[in-house]
């Protein structure tokens, strides 16, 4: 006959002991219970599982679960949420529809496929960016710091900020723009120096151009290390010089700190790199040779006494080197 069921009159009332007085041991297969609370262990030989999905504490007590990922897995993975890390290294692909971002690219020899903004504030480097093994596709930015560059393979170098910095005798100069480009392509640095005069002042002949007084008056310095071997030179007028002298020569030098109305020629080993002879006008151009490293370029006075200021002249100083 089988064993009558053990019911309570109503249910949620009634124990099987007590807490002062409690069994020592029950046997069974299988158990329904709403709440399990246990001020001691529990052990089971199979498998204990929720149908909630949730098991609660901190798993202090957990064996066989490794307490530190060591970041490797070998399936896909998806977060919703945003990754945010030091350093990734990979050999792999790594695609993402939104942002991708960390202090520090290094060695991902797969792809990088981004529908969002793939930035940096360290280095991003990729071993080749000319097959489908390191490959960056992206339709929002590719950015870094202010101060990064972008290098892919040696073959190409872009500066976001400008490697080149003129004197204070140029950059104080009211209404005076200069800006500097330099990019390298394969073995070919082109270098870029743009400069609109208005602010600056002429003098005597042979005099530097710069603001009214002051010191500092180069343009830049040309380095190895930043513009090659300089073996190729043109000066280019975007907009005809006024107010100050219309004829206008470039030189270089060997020292920085060049004053406005002082000499050029009186510069330490100073040489006249483009002589033009007569007054610029718009799209003149004057062609030369090459450049020693480290020499400092200056805007000088070519023609007759002038000493106001300019009102307009645009000009455009493009250097080719090597590498």
């Amino acid at each position: 006959m089988a064993t009558k069921n053990l019911v309570p009159r109503i249910a949620g009332e009634g124990k099987l002991g007590i807490s002062t007085k409690k069994w020592e041991e029950i046997n069974a297969l299988t158990g329904n219970f709403t709440n399990i609370s246990s001020s001691g262990d529990i052990t089971a030989s199979g498998n204990i599982s929720s149908s909630g999905g949730i098991f609660y504490g901190n798993g202090s007590g957990l064996t066989g679960v490794t307490a530190d990922w060591d970041g490797t897995h070998s399936g896909n993975g998806n977060i919703t949420g945003v990754l945010t890390v030091q350093a990734i290294s990979a050999s792999g692909n790594i695609s993402t529809s939104g942002d991708f971002y960390s202090p520090n690219f290094s060695t991902v020899g797969g792809n990088i496929t981004a529908s969002g903004n793939i930035s940096s504030s360290g280095d991003f480097y990729s071993p080749n960016f000319s097959s489908t093994n390191g490959n960056i596709t992206a339709s929002g930015n590719i950015s870094g710091s202010s101060t990064s560059t972008l290098t892919m393979g040696g073959a190409t170098k872009l500066a976001l900020t400008p490697q080149m910095t003129a004197g204070t005798g140029i950059t104080s100069g009211t209404g005076t723009v200069i800006k500097h480009s330099v990019v390298t392509i394969g073995g070919i640095v082109y270098t870029n120096i743009y400069i609109d005069l208005r602010g600056l002042y002429s003098s005597d002949t042979d005099d530097i151009i710069g603001n009214d007084g002051q010191a500092n008056c180069e343009l830049g310095q040309i380095t190895t290390a930043i513009n090659g071997s300089v073996h190729y030179g043109k000066v280019t007028c975007f907009e005809a010089p006024t107010g100050g002298s219309p004829d206008i020569d470039l030189y270089y030098a060997d020292n920085a700190g060049g004053a406005e109305d002082a000499l050029a020629t009186a510069l330490t080993n100073p040489v006249r790199y483009v002589e033009k002879g007569n007054s610029w006008a718009l799209t003149d151009t004057v062609a030369t040779g090459s450049i020693p490293a480290d020499k400092y370029l200056y805007l000088a006075n070519g023609g007759a006494v002038d000493t106001d200021e300019y009102s307009a002249g645009k000009f455009l100083i493009e250097l080719i080197g090597t590498i």
